[in-house]
């Protein structure tokens, strides 16, 4: 806008100007015209007359022209003051903007810091409630265990165990004199049956037997005295082996069964569950991987 109305001032400054000239003088052909018409007085009138007009124009025009070019110049000082008002209110309005834009930025990173330091805080109680369910179920589990283990033991102590049978009805005629405590398993079944001398019945024995898992343990004694072997049946102790003797000896918590080559020994030390074989001075024994009682110690005697 300010380009265009300072061309128009420009050509209206030139306009003024060339009339200006146009007007300072008259043709000397004009001027001999005239004079064969009209007296000199009469010329000189008409030119004073026509160069009064003129000037008048002249001035009117001048006069026109001026106050355009003044209203163009206040036309575009006030463009230039709006477009500074204009401006200026953009660079509050950005500014504004940019400090809202600001505060937005540093409220959520402060919202998220205090996200996180939540969300860690829970992890953190969540995991430590996690380590303390562990804990006490692991507790739980081993006071569960140690129950259990110390009730098989009580139930087991004072029992003597017996070589197994095919059926229930061979119990009686392979151990036709039983006495308290004598304990049995008849493989068809898989079932235990305890002697009880009160009532002189046979009364079944409330342990399942576990899921057959051979694990071979080759026992191999030494030639210069003895040699102790992790035998890798389950709660055993290590065990202790002597050489030159026949007989094995399996004690489970304090009691002891002899077992060796010319006792041709196969049947089931606790559970059937626990073969003995004597083969060129190697013991082999053949154990289910769960078994029922802790045994102590093995020896060769």
């Amino acid at each position: 806008m300010a380009l265009i109305k300072s061309k128009q001032i420009e050509s209206l400054e030139a306009k003024k100007v060339t009339q200006t000239k146009d007007l300072q003088f008259i043709s000397q052909t004009e001027k001999d015209s005239f004079a064969d018409k009209y007296t000199k007085s009469e010329i000189d009138g008409k030119l004073k007359d026509t160069n009064d007009s003129l000037q008048k124009q002249i001035t009117e025009n001048n006069t026109t022209v001026v106050t355009q070019i003044t209203n163009v110049e206040t036309e575009l000082k006030n463009d230039v003051t709006v477009i500074n008002t204009t401006t200026a209110d953009l660079q509050v309005q950005i500014k504004t903007n940019a400090d809202a834009a600001s505060k937005q930025i540093s409220d959520l990173d402060t919202k998220l810091e205090a996200d996180v330091t939540a969300i860690n805080k829970t992890t953190d109680n969540l995991q430590s409630q996690i380590t303390t369910n562990n804990t006490n179920l692991s507790n739980q589990i081993t006071a569960v265990n140690t129950s259990l283990q110390n009730q098989i033991t009580s139930a087991i102590q004072g029992l003597s165990w017996k070589s197994p049978v095919d059926t229930f009805a061979d119990i009686a005629k392979v151990y036709p004199k039983p006495e308290e405590g004598w304990v049995v398993t008849v493989d068809d079944t898989n079932k235990i049956y305890r002697y009880d001398a009160p009532t002189n019945t046979w009364v079944e024995f409330p342990i399942q037997l576990p899921t057959t898992y051979l694990n071979t343990i080759n026992i191999i004694p030494s030639a210069n005295g003895q040699t102790s072997i992790d035998t890798g049946i389950r709660n055993d102790n290590t065990g202790v082996y002597k050489t030159g003797h026949n007989n094995i000896v399996l004690k489970v918590n304090g009691c002891a069964q002899v077992c060796g080559k010319d006792k041709d020994y196969t049947a089931d030390f606790v559970n059937n569950s626990l073969v003995i074989t004597w083969n060129n001075l190697n013991f082999i024994l053949e154990t289910s991987d769960e078994l029922d009682v802790t045994y102590t110690h093995f020896e060769i005697v």
